[in-house]
Formats: C-alpha cells, sequence, structure tokens
C-alpha cells in the first residue's frame, strides 16, 4: 500500500518554520518553501523561494529532488542542514537543481553529509559561496559526487578552520573559486575544473587525481603541514598552472602541464618530489624552482620527467640572480642538495635542464641520467645531461 507522508504544520517564518515531515515517504511530496524536513522525501515538483527554501533538522534524512528545481530570487539559501547541537548526520541531498540563491547549500555542524548528482548555478549575482560550510561549528566527512557548479559568481567552496575530510570526485566546477584554509585533508578524484581558481592554504593531506584543470590555476601555500598528492592529473591553458610555496614533502607525479605559462612553480618547499610529469608547450618553463629562503631545505627529487619544446615565448620573468627564466626544468638551488635523475627534455627554448650549482657549504645537487636532444641551450651544467 503506498502512504503519503504525514505532514505536521508548524509556525512559520524563516528556516525554522514551515512544516515538518514525519513518518517515511513512499511517493513525491509537494513541498513549500520554509519547510523543515525531518524524514527522507522524494520532492513531487519545482520550488520557486524568494527567500529561504527548504532545511534539514534530523540525522538521516536524504532529500531526493526528483529531478526538480529550486530556485531563489537572488538571495537566501536553496538547502540549508540547520546548524544544531547534537550536530546532525548522514544527510544526502541528490538529483536535481538548485539555482539562482545566495547561496545553494549551506551547513554547519554537519556530519557525514553527501552532497550528490546535482546542477548548482549561483547565477544571482551575489558574491557568495555556492556550498557554504559557514566558520563554527566544525563539519566533517562532506562528500560532493557527480555534481556540477556553474558560473557562479563567487567562491564555489569556501571552508576555513571548519571543515574535515572533503571528498569531491566527478565533478564539474566552472567559474568561481575553491578555498580551503586550516582544514585537513580534502580530496579531489576525476574531477573537471575550468575558468576558476583552486587554493589551498595553510592545508595537510591534500590529495588531488586524475582530474582536468583548463585556465585553472592551483596554488598551495602558506606554510602549510605538507604531504601532499598530485598524481595524474591534467593542467592547461593557465599562467601558472600549479604553484607549491613554503609546504613541505609534496608529491608531484605522473601528471600533464601543457600550454601553460609555467607548468610547476615552486618555491621554498623542503623535499618536494617532481617526478613522471609530461611537460609540453609551457611559454616560459615547464618547472621553475627557487631555493632562496633562509630555512632549511630537504632534498628536492626531479626524476623521469618528460619536457618538450617548452620556454619558445618567455615572459620576461627572471631568477633572483637577474637571469632570465627560460627552457623545460628550471632550478635556482642556491642551498642545493636537488637529485636530477633520468629527465628527458627534447626542442626546449633555453635550456633542457638548468640547476644553479648551489653556494659553498650547501649540499651538492647530485644528477644522472638526463637526456637533452636538441634545446637551444642545452644542460647547465653542461655535464648535467648526455646530448643526442
Amino acid at each position: 500500500m503506498v502512504r503519503a507522508a504525514t505532514v505536521l504544520t508548524i509556525a512559520a517564518g524563516g528556516l525554522s518554520g514551515g512544516a515538518a515531515f514525519a513518518g517515511p515517504a513512499t511517493s513525491p511530496v509537494v513541498v513549500t518553501c520554509g519547510e523543515v524536513i525531518t524524514t527522507s522525501i522524494t520532492v513531487a515538483d519545482n520550488l520557486t523561494c524568494p527567500g529561504n527554501a527548504l532545511s534539514i533538522g534530523a540525522d538521516d534524512v536524504t532529500l531526493d529532488l526528483g529531478g526538480h528545481t529550486i530556485r531563489g530570487g537572488g538571495s537566501g539559501v536553496g538547502v540549508q542542514i540547520v546548524d544544531d547541537n547534537p550536530q546532525i548526520s548522514g544527510v544526502t541531498v541528490t538529483n536535481g537543481t538548485i539555482a539562482h540563491f545566495g547561496s545553494a547549500i549551506q551547513l554547519s555542524n554537519a556530519d557525514g553529509a553527501t552532497f550528490s548528482a546535482l546542477l548548482l548555478t549561483n547565477d544571482s549575482g551575489v558574491a557568495a559561496p555556492v556550498i557554504d560550510t559557514g566558520r563554527f561549528p566544525i563539519s566533517k566527512g562532506l562528500v560532493i559526487s557527480d555534481t556540477r557548479v556553474l558560473h557562479t559568481q563567487g567562491n564555489v567552496i569556501f571552508a576555513q578552520l571548519n571543515v574535515g575530510a572533503v571528498t569531491v570526485t566527478h565533478s564539474q566546477i566552472a567559474g568561481g573559486a575553491v578555498f580551503f584554509s586550516q582544514s585537513v585533508g580534502p580530496t579531489f578524484t576525476g574531477d573537471s575544473f575550468s575558468n576558476t581558481t583552486v587554493t589551498f592554504n595553510i592545508e595537510g593531506d591534500t590529495t588531488v587525481t586524475g582530474s582536468t584543470f583548463v585556465n585553472s590555476p592551483v596554488v598551495n601555500d602558506g606554510f602549510g603541514f605538507g604531504n601532499d598528492v598530485f598524481q595524474g592529473n591534467t593542467f592547461s591553458a593557465a599562467d601558472t598552472a600549479l604553484t607549491l610555496a613554503d609546504v613541505a614533502n609534496q608529491q608531484v607525479t605522473g601528471n600533464t602541464f601543457a600550454n601553460n605559462d609555467i607548468g610547476v612553480a615552486i618555491s621554498d618547499s623542503p623535499g618536494d618530489t617532481v617526478s613522471g610529469n609530461s611537460f609540453s608547450h609551457n611559454r616560459t618553463a615547464g618547472v621553475y624552482f627557487v631555493d632562496s629562503g633562509p630555512m632549511p631545505h630537504g632534498t628536492l627529487t626531479v626524476s623521469a620527467n618528460k619536457a618538450t619544446t617548452n620556454g619558445d615565448s618567455p615572459d620576461g620573468a627572471t631568477d633572483p640572480g637577474g637571469l632570465p627564466v627560460e627552457g623545460g626544468i628550471y632550478l635556482y638551488t642556491l642551498h642545493g642538495g636537488a637529485s636530477i635523475t633520468n629527465n628527458h627534455t627534447a626542442h626546449d627554448g633555453g635550456y633542457g635542464i638548468y640547476a644553479l650549482p648551489p653556494t659553498p657549504g650547501s649540499p651538492a645537487n647530485t644528477s644522472s641520467g638526463n637526456v637533452s636532444v636538441s634545446d637551444f641551450a642545452r644542460c647547465y651544467p653542461l655535464n648535467l645531461c648526455t646530448y643526442q
């Protein structure tokens, strides 16, 4: 027997008013603006709200939009997970469109929320985060999967001090900005970014794999906790595609950097590894490393990379010593300690590999197995490479 959800009417006004759903819903339910959802439902039709739309006020609730659209009037929140104590856990919002609000989704003090199969558009002109994690208290275990965020005016995700263990998988982000600061362990897998920016500020254990970045620079900086992994991604059409600054022990492996100004720019980051990447047609350089600060530096490992036809249209940048940055792999190793092995460079403008000899008393750079083919200035020092 099909049984409709029981609807309990409570005082209207804001996200705490409207109707609360009690009992399981076995058929689509018509919702109205301002309702608090306390049991799993499937939405029956489209909804337009001039302010806030729906909120979720109980654990283990699934809000299935049923392929429908919740549309705002240019402000407010589409779906909010109510800030409660104890925190709300196990919420899922899925299968629909949330558009034209200040923020499509807002959550605070939520545990294990999942947003999947959604189209989120902040086309209202309000520079609010599409997914707003608030500030305090802490939300954790946020999962965003198979979701598209398009045409945002502000931040796509703004997560600062208050979010742990965010996972974004197989999602598309176009426009706006993704910003994480002082949170732990964001993970991006199989995602697509275009015309956006991604910033990890004072982060740790960040993992980005199998994702595509088109005109979408990634910046990882600010004395982060380190141990970050960028693996198997494609970066293209950016000024500097990946910037790593003042963060230790990062792994940049198996990525493709093509048609940027600079592929990877690294500064004062001890113990980083750049290995097995492909760099091609980056106008100034495939890799640009600067080791100039007073902090102790671990070994930079640059190994088994391929750099082809980089440095053909340099932007005029110079290293701290005043020399032009130009070529496949350009390493300003003032304090030394770089391991440069088994890289293959070909047809690069400037140098195939440039590695500044360290200052006296600093650890020596070590090299072996590097091959240069028809690079304009070959390698420096000359014995850094063999030539074909």
